[in-house]
Formats: C-alpha cells, sequence, structure tokens
C-alpha cells in the first residue's frame, strides 16, 4: 500500500542492469541469477498481473509490462517514465561496466551480488482488520504529499471495497480519466499562492456547490472526508459517478470560448478572463442540474457577470467574493423551484454595503466614462471587455469573423500624442491634464491585430483612420471611418455609445419580484 514508486524503480533497476549484463558473453552468468527478482516463475501463464513481483496501478500497466517484456531496444516516448527510467539506469549501468579495469569481470559480479543481496526492504503485514488505506494515507503525510484529489480518490475505493463493489471497476470507469489526461487535470492553475492542480481546484468547487460552504484549498481531503461521511447513505459509486460527470461539466465550462452560442459558457470564459473563478461552483450547480431551464441557468449567468464586470469597472474590492457566491448558491437551493436567475438578482440586489454592492446605471456609467480604465485594469480583463462589446455590435448580416484573444489593445490618440496631436490653441495646464485623463478612458481603446497597431503606432488620425478602412473588420471600429477629427469630444462621444452597448452586456434589474 506504499512504497509502489521505489519498488518500481528498484524492479526498472534489475531488469537493466540484467539485460546490459546478459548482452555480454562475458557477463551473462552474472545476469542469470536477476532475472528471478522480477518473474514469479511458477505463476500461471494467463495471469500477467501474478507473473511480475510488483504490479503497478491502471494506468501505468501497460507502460511497464512493455518494459519489463522488452529486450531493451524500444526507445522511450515522450512521457514515458517507465522507459525512460530504465534507459537511464542501462546507460548508466553500461558506463560504469565500460569502467571496469578489474580481472575477471569483477564488477559485473559485484553489481550482481549487491542487487541480490544488499538491498533491504521492510514490510510491514496488515491483519484483516487493519485498515490498509487509512495507514496509507498516514505514511503519505509523513513524506512526500499526494494531492488531495489522490487521497479523496483513496477515501472512495476504500468505501467502496468496505460495500463489497469492485474498486477497479469503479476506477475505470469513473476516475482512470483523471489520471491518464495528465496534461490537463495536473497542470497546475491560478496565480501566487493560490495556484494548484486543476484536479484539485475541480474537486474543491464541486465541493463548494455540494455543501453551501467556503472550502479551504489546503483542507480539501478533511472536508471530502466529512461530506462522505455525511452522506453515508449513498454508495461509493455514486458518489464517484457523480464526481466523475461533473468534471465532464467543469471541463467543458473550464475551456468555453467567449463565442460560444451557450450564454453560461460565456460566462465561464469572461469569469476566468477576469480571474474571479470564486463564481464558479455557482455556474457549475446551474449546469450539473439537468431539470434546469437552460434560459433560467443563462440569465443567472448574465445577472453573476454584470455584478462582477460592473464592480470590476468602479474598482470596487474583490474580498469576500468566496463568501459571497457561497450565500448566493444557499439563496438558490433555497429557492427550491422557483427560477434561479431571479433568487441571483434578488441576492445581489439585497446588499447596500460596498462589499456587495451591485453598482447602478448611473454608478457604472459615470466610471465607465471617466476612469482611465487602461491604467486601472488588467490588460486580459480590458481586452475581455472590448472583445464582449465587439461581439455584441454584431448583428445576423455581419460575416462570421472569429474574434481572437491575441489582439493588441490600440489608443486611438497615442500615449504620445505630442508630435501629431497637438492641444488646440489656448490650451491650458488643465487641458493636458484632462487629455492624460481622457487618453486612456474606455472611449480612446480599441482592439487591432499586433501587425495593424504597429502600422499605426503614434500616426496622426487621418492615416491611422484609413488604416482602418482598409484593414479593419471590427464592428467596434465602423463609426469611427466618418470621425473627421479625433479629440477629447470624440472620445467623450464614443465612450457614450460604448456604454449603451455595455448596458444591454451587462445589465441590472432595478428590482426583482421574487
Amino acid at each position: 500500500i506504499d512504497g509502489q514508486q521505489r519498488l518500481t524503480t528498484l524492479q526498472l533497476l534489475i531488469k537493466a542492469v540484467a539485460d546490459v549484463l546478459a548482452a555480454d558473453e562475458a557477463t551473462a552468468a552474472a545476469a542469470r541469477p536477476l532475472y528471478p527478482l522480477l518473474r514469479n516463475e511458477f505463476a500461471p501463464a494467463a495471469d500477467t498481473a501474478a507473473a511480475f513481483k510488483v504490479w503497478p496501478t491502471n494506468v501505468d500497466r501497460d507502460r511497464y509490462r512493455a518494459v519489463m517484456l522488452g529486450d531493451g531496444s524500444a526507445k522511450a516516448t515522450d512521457g514515458d517514465r517507465f522507459a525512460a527510467g530504465y534507459s537511464y539506469f542501462r546507460h548508466a549501468a553500461t558506463q560504469w561496466l565500460a569502467d571496469d579495469t578489474s580481472v575477471g569481470n569483477a564488477r559485473a559480479l559485484a553489481i550482481s551480488a549487491t542487487l541480490r543481496q544488499r538491498l533491504w526492504l521492510i514490510a510491514l503485514n496488515l491483519t484483516a482488520d487493519d485498515q490498509a488505506q487509512v495507514i496509507f494515507e498516514t505514511l503519505n503525510a509523513r513524506g512526500t504529499p499526494l494531492l488531495p484529489a489522490d487521497l479523496v480518490k483513496n477515501l472512495l475505493l476504500r468505501r467502496a471495497e468496505e460495500e463489497n463493489a469492485d474498486p477497479a471497476a469503479l476506477y475505470e470507469a469513473y476516475w482512470k480519466a483523471f489520471d491518464t489526461q495528465e496534461a490537463y487535470w495536473r497542470k497546475k492553475v491560478g496565480r501566487g499562492h493560490a495556484e494548484r492542480p486543476r484536479v484539485d481546484l475541480f474537486l474543491v468547487q464541486f465541493l463548494t456547490a455540494k455543501v453551501q460552504e467556503v472550502i479551504p484549498p489546503g483542507q480539501l481531503y478533511e472536508h471530502f472526508s466529512d461530506y462522505i461521511d455525511d452522506t453515508k447513505d449513498r454508495p461509493a459509486s455514486n458518489h464517484l459517478g457523480e464526481i466523475a460527470r461533473w468534471a465532464g461539466i467543469y471541463h467543458g465550462l473550464d475551456e468555453a470560448d467567449e463565442s460560444a452560442e451557450n450564454r453560461v459558457e460565456v460566462c465561464a470564459a469572461r469569469l476566468r478572463a477576469m480571474d474571479f473563478t470564486t463564481a464558479m461552483p455557482v455556474l457549475l450547480y446551474l449546469t450539473a442540474d439537468p431539470a434546469r431551464d437552460q434560459v433560467d441557468a443563462a440569465q443567472a449567468a448574465v445577472w453573476i457577470e454584470s455584478f462582477l464586470v460592473r464592480r470590476m469597472v468602479c474598482g470596487l474590492n474583490t474580498r469576500g467574493y468566496g463568501t459571497l457566491f457561497v450565500d448566493m448558491l444557499k439563496a438558490i437551493v433555497e429557492a427550491g423551484d422557483a427560477p434561479a436567475a431571479s433568487a441571483v438578482a434578488a441576492y445581489l440586489l439585497r446588499s447596500q454595503a460596498e462589499a456587495g454592492l451591485w453598482p447602478d446605471d448611473s454608478q457604472f456609467g459615470e466610471a465607465w466614462k471617466n476612469q482611465p480604465l487602461y491604467r486601472a485594469l488588467r490588460r486580459d480583463r480590458l481586452s475581455m471587455l472590448l472583445r464582449a462589446l465587439e461581439r455584441s455590435l454584431r448583428g445576423p448580416k455581419h460575416d462570421p469573423v472569429p474574434i481572437p484573444k491575441t489582439l493588441h489593445l490600440e489608443h486611438l490618440m497615442p500615449q504620445t500624442w505630442e508630435a501629431n496631436w497637438p492641444l488646440p490653441d489656448g490650451a491650458t495646464p488643465e487641458s493636458r491634464d484632462v487629455r492624460q485623463i481622457l487618453l486612456h478612458t474606455i472611449g480612446n481603446l480599441t482592439l487591432l491585430t499586433g501587425k495593424l497597431n504597429q502600422a499605426l503606432s503614434a500616426g496622426p488620425w487621418k492615416a491611422k483612420q484609413a488604416a482602418l478602412q482598409q484593414y479593419g473588420l471590427m464592428a467596434l471600429n465602423a463609426a469611427l471611418a466618418i470621425q473627421p477629427e479625433w479629440d477629447e469630444a470624440a472620445i467623450r462621444a464614443r465612450s457614450m455609445l460604448l456604454l449603451q452597448q455595455a448596458l444591454t452586456v451587462w445589465p441590472r434589474p432595478v428590482h426583482v419580484q421574487f
């Protein structure tokens, strides 16, 4: 139950050394005593697992078998750590034996004897009453820790074994993907101290949605264990099946694009761009309910996105979002069969404190028009706002041109404006200050390809306008073609136009009947 990695590594070492010794007639005799350490001589021919001294977990068996039954000619492929380990040991053994200057193949005999006689292992034999998985978890807690997800897996498979279910079959059916799709599920996501493997993040969000509590990521296993204890009436197979189903939903939301037709997926993609994953348990909960009306779920997603975008534009703090969205989940659950969108809107309109304020149109509009958002927001967040506006401006007659995330933010009036954009005659120092603020407001910003962005640079308005007309396909820039000048008044006017569009993308109800 513990030490499998060490035992497996020793098997690869013994196999590699034995193969190197067997390849040379002069040292072949030293190889023969090593092979019985790798195979069980009297195991039934049809029982592959019994034939080997060590048998790995399900996901690793094919690669392990290929190495242990091979002749050493196979080359390691990307991600095949068994073949890579074998190759490393074989190369090291070959080099070490080649340096042997003694008489009578002393090194060959020494390494063979060492592997047979001087490696000592300790076996702790458990009785039928011992909790093998509990001991496993205890041992790992004192050594190199497993992922919390690994401990959750062990917990559920142990429960399945206690229920006389088939743990191997349940693993194959429900959990194997977490191990085989390692590049996705084991990849670390998040920023700074919040960075953790995606599978752990998913289980945190899954459990948050299930129990409507804030789950500290560092306490995932403990909270999951409590959850399993509190749901003893449900078999482990039920929990595993539900985790697998929700994992598919999570994967879909996590890789959703802003151009998706499903409004919940659009919201999920924009939450990623804003880095507001604390709202994801709500989207998971809404999507995972097969009885949920999709129109209702979509409207709930609109309210959540509006709340977050409006607060972001207004520069309000994000502290307490974890608790806020857990309380929102509770409000949805308590609403029962009532529309989730109404429950979400009612909950968000309830708070007048800054920590939970949903800015109204006046507050949002004031910040939208006057705040230097280019300086106030991260580039990925600001680009998301402009992409959302671009999508909303397109109608059925527009060509279906994609809106790539690689587009560059561009100042229409450049940041280095002095050469080609002089202030009007009679301008005061205050005029310069006003321009420096307006320069970074939403009305002066757009999205362009990198090459067009470089070509336009700090050039005069007429040159920019001509290039936009010739190469631009963005609805966001269409009205610029008829703009004779680009000055403070034009920036303010465009901010107002974009605000009217923003209010349709991120609306806020005045009140909700609920």
